[in-house]
């Protein structure tokens, strides 16, 4: 079965069967009830999670099970509830109040287990101070919800913080080899981590609308997600509409290592390397593709990130030269990064077969960022053979001089048809003459509008505006659509929309306000579009 089919397929069906109550049995679970007099109806709920799971297990083996968690705080000190809580196959672990709803391993072990069940659903809590049992203070662990051997879950609308680390999908043993574990993590908070917020080593992750803030994974890679191969299956990962933000690492706020692997659609903004894996590389994503991978990373917006060695942006780590690999760098917004070695936006070492823009349409924003000895923008250190690496069709904001870009002398780089002027509706002006008085450079704005599946989006028009500006868009069939607004440091700046649309035409006007009411300052704006599952990235410029 194809592998995005499966994962929504497992969705659906599980939202399905949980919903119809002909098929789900619920129960209750307080910690103001009793496991001795209680009997996990609503008004004489258990008191433990713990017990009411093995209670469930007992009386139901066979239908959907929902576990409702009354508000409270469920830790060892409060109630006596025992961790990690053990999870079995068909049930869904539901808050009752997102806010109020909190389990706390209180450091004494990992929050949540969920090895070989299937039909998992965790949603609507406060998850927060698991631990790896045995091994505190190691940052390469995962002490909040650990899903292993063939385990099938979903996670949302959960706030998972100060564990250590947050969301863990594995699968290394040959026995389960043919059974992924699968793991779904969208629209949570995962923040203040000592560790990763979600670690892969070989299972399968669709991670969307997640919020990484201030995880610190110190001297293993990856703050916010890290991802690896296991050793006997070929795993599965999409990284899409998240913000990323504030992390520490010795490698990459996003590490990617190891077979299919999308990242798309996300902000990623102010996260750094503090040495460790080869002495930091990659302040936003750093790539370590090994085999014949597929990689994309596209509509992403990377700026204010920050790498000990080269890459600041993006770094790319290639030790073998496999001859299949699919690597490609397209369509994002790569901007105000620093690489204290070489290669302010993008590093590569070896990197025959990567694709940085490589056609017309697919170019990447690339400007302000800051390399050491000037070199800005590429470092590319040398090929296995003599394939040329290409760095085609990107906006570079001004021609690129022989020290913003640095290559070895036996390699070959082909960074023709760049661009050195931008396109607003539909005109070629040079940047500095508009946008000298604002301080910015490096945009492209795009004249026609972008047809995909599903619907048609516009450039947003007039562009650039004052005082407001319309995007316009054309939905063919029933899709949720969300609008976002962010400033050139990745902070949000207001939201405009965010509910699921019938087929029509639609028309969103921007005001140029904060989600205070508050006008913002002449600047470049980036509009975040979420259509159903795609996302687009869009340029906005406000001159007061």
């Amino acid at each position: 079965m194809n592998r995005q089919f499966k994962y929504f397929a497992f969705i659906f069906l599980s939202s399905l069967i949980f919903s119809l109550s002909s098929f789900s049995q619920q129960y209750w679970v307080s910690p103001t009830g009793s496991d001795s007099t209680g009997d996990g109806s609503q008004t004489n709920p258990w008191r433990h999670i713990n017990y009411a799971i093995q209670q469930i297990g007992v009386n139901n083996q066979v239908r959907q099970r929902i576990l409702n968690v009354l508000p409270g705080v469920y830790a060892p000190s409060t109630i006596g509830e025992v961790f990690p809580i053990e999870m079995i196959g068909n049930l869904w672990l539901k808050g009752t109040d997102s806010s109020n709803t909190i389990l706390d391993a209180e450091n004494t072990e990992l929050a949540i287990r969920c090895w070989k069940t299937k039909n998992v659903k965790i949603t609507d809590l406060k998850i927060r101070n698991g631990i790896f049992p045995g091994n505190p203070g190691n940052l390469d662990v995962i002490g909040g919800i650990s899903c292993r051997d063939g385990a099938e879950v979903e996670i949302f609308n959960c706030v998972i913080t100060a564990c250590e680390g947050g969301i863990f999908s594995a699968n290394n043993t040959q026995q389960y080899k043919d059974s992924a574990t699968f793991v779904s993590a969208h629209d949570n908070v995962i923040k203040n981590s000592q560790g990763n917020g979600i670690k892969v080593t070989g299972g399968d992750l669709l991670c969307e609308n997640n919020v990484f803030d201030g995880n610190n994974s110190g001297l293993a890679t990856g703050s916010a997600i890290s991802t690896i191969g296991g050793a006997y299956r070929v795993p599965h990962i999409e990284i899409r509409n998240n913000i990323i933000k504030n992390g520490i690492s010795k490698g990459g706020a996003i590490f990617v290592g190891r077979r299919y692997v999308l990242i798309e659609g996300n902000l990623i903004f102010n996260n750094r390397t503090q040495g460790g894996f080869n002495n930091g590389g990659g302040g936003g994503i750093f790539a370590f593709p090994v085999w014949n991978d597929t990689c994309i990373i596209r509509d992403n917006i990377i700026v204010g990130n920050t790498s000990l060695i080269f890459g600041g942006g993006i770094s790319i780590l290639i030790h073998e030269p496999w001859p299949q690999m699919d690597f490609r760098v397209q369509r994002n917004v790569i901007a105000y990064n620093i690489a204290l070695g070489k290669g302010g936006a993008i590093g590569v070492h070896n990197g025959n077969h990567v694709i940085v823009g490589g056609e017309s349409g697919m170019g990447n924003d690339i400007f302000k960022n800051t390399g050491a000895d000037s070199v800005n923008l590429f470092y590319h250190d040398g090929p296995f053979n003599e394939q040329t690496m290409n760095f085609q069709y990107n906006y570079l904001g001004s021609d690129p001089d022989k020290y913003s870009l640095y290559s070895e002398p036996d390699s070959l780089f082909d960074i023709s048809n760049y661009s050195d002027s931008m396109l607003i509706c539909g005109q070629t002006v040079n940047c500095d003459s508009i946008l000298d008085s604002l301080g910015i450079t490096g945009i492209t704005i795009p004249s026609q509008p972008e047809i995909a599946e599903g619907f048609k989006l516009y450039p947003n028009y007039p562009n650039p505006f004052n005082p407001s500006t319309m995007i316009q868009y054309e939905l063919f069939q029933a899709l949720k659509v969300r609008l976002r607004i962010f400033d050139l440091l990745g902070q949000k700046v207001t939201e405009l929309l965010n509910k699921r649309q019938v087929p029509g035409d639609y028309t969103v006007e921007w005001n140029g306000t904060n989600s205070e009411g508050k006008q913002v300052g002449s600047g470049v704006y980036f509009y975040h579009f979420q259509i159903g599952k795609n996302t687009r990235v869009g340029k906005m410029i406000l001159i007061r």
